[in-house]
């Protein structure tokens, strides 16, 4: 393959697992200049093409271009998605030989024989992206492809992770940090309603970044408006701070700065997230990102842990009128009675309700014959 990098990118290799001997694609090595090569890489294709076109370089371009193809056809940052796409359909539109393309594709699973998902692509669907939800399963997903032409086939996959350990660290050194993050997210509120946020990222890498990106994951059943935000990055911008934007959507608040630096006070994302439905059992980590918006490859990827949300109750989260029967709203203190006023209340009962009472005994007797009563 043919690429422009400051760095080797290494591509994706093939093998076999331990299980059996069919050969697979392995993970793709990330790298922290996969978008800056991406970039350079289409620029040169969009040069060879306009200048001097030599179809093997193209091809080899090609291929490098498509293995750091992100799911959905784009790449690993806006612009180097812009440059490569317009690269790769200038391509196409070279090649003589596409009204020639029909190819069927099959899948099929190792591990279910019932399953089994077909098509084809001619020149009447090739805008078309065709998308297949794959059984879930352990093992492999057979491809069979039949026919003339070209066509990028993707596979995405999710993953959860309980511990740091777990979690994908960036390549090369690290590149930006977020110093004791979890000391600044606080909660308040009688059933920690309300959560506060303060986090102040840095650039290690000495001098500044370019354009970055804080992401931090907004626990379920908790809201930030995005008005909130707005008038933030306004009161950040009178001072020192390159913040710039920032936005709540997908269960997260996500903070745009013109650059980053090794000061750990300045550019900081300060907000409150408050809850607006009531969700118990919250889960006790959650996700918080930075990384250079134009070069992804350089990040710090963690997750900050309450402990104090996943305590949380039905009936905590609840208010008075949502849970009736929660013994925090629905409770009642003891008290103990009074005795006098018992009895004086079976007095005048008795009195009122007999009709061989005398009417005509006065409050001052009834109060004698209490004092007299035999309290054993």
């Amino acid at each position: 393959m043919n690429y422009w990098s400051t760095h080797d990118i290494a591509p994706i290799k093939e093998g076999t697992s331990n299980q059996d001997t069919i050969i697979r694609l392995r993970q793709k090595e990330y790298s922290n200049v996969t978008a800056y090569a991406v970039s350079a890489t289409s620029y040169a294709l969009l040069s060879n093409m306009n200048v001097n076109y030599d179809e093997r370089e193209a091809t080899s371009m090609q291929k490098f271009l498509q293995e750091q193809h992100m799911w959905i056809g784009g790449f690993a940052s806006t612009m180097d998605t812009l440059v490569a796409v317009r690269a790769l359909s200038k391509l196409a539109e070279k090649n003589q030989d596409r009204v020639t393309y029909e190819m069927t594709f099959t899948f099929a699973s190792d591990q279910n024989d019932t399953w089994r998902e077909q098509f084809t692509i001619d020149q009447s669907n090739w805008f078309e992206q065709k998308v297949i939800d794959l059984p879930s399963h352990w093992g492999s997903i057979q491809t069979v492809v039949k026919g003339v032409g070209k066509a990028l086939i993707q596979l995405e996959t999710t993953s959860n992770h309980e511990h740091r350990d777990q979690l994908r660290t960036a390549p090369g050194p690290a590149a930006f940090s977020l110093g004791s993050y979890n000391d600044g997210i606080t909660t308040r509120g009688f059933n920690h309603s309300m959560i506060d946020y303060k986090i102040c990222p840095s650039w290690l890498r000495g001098g500044s970044s370019g354009m970055s990106a804080l992401e931090v994951g907004i626990p379920s059943g908790y809201v930030v408006h995005n008005f909130t935000l707005q008038t933030y990055v306004r009161q950040e911008r009178v001072g020192n701070s390159s913040l710039r934007n920032a936005e709540s959507y997908n269960d997260k608040a996500v903070f745009y700065f013109e650059y980053l630096d090794a000061t750990t006070d300045t550019n900081c994302a300060q907000f409150t997230a408050i809850r607006w439905f009531p969700v118990a059992n919250i889960s006790e980590q959650h996700s918080i990102k930075v990384f250079e918006y134009y070069e992804p490859g350089n990040f710090f990827y963690s997750f900050y842990e309450k402990i104090e949300l996943k305590k949380l109750t039905v009936c905590l989260t609840c208010g008075s009128y949502q849970c009736p029967y929660c013994p925090h709203f629905a409770s009642g203190t003891w008290v103990t009675p009074n005795v006098s006023v018992m009895i004086f209340a079976l007095i005048a009962t008795i009195l009122v309700n007999s009709n061989n009472v005398n009417f005509d005994m006065n409050v001052a007797g009834i109060a004698n014959a209490i004092k007299t009563w035999n309290w054993r």
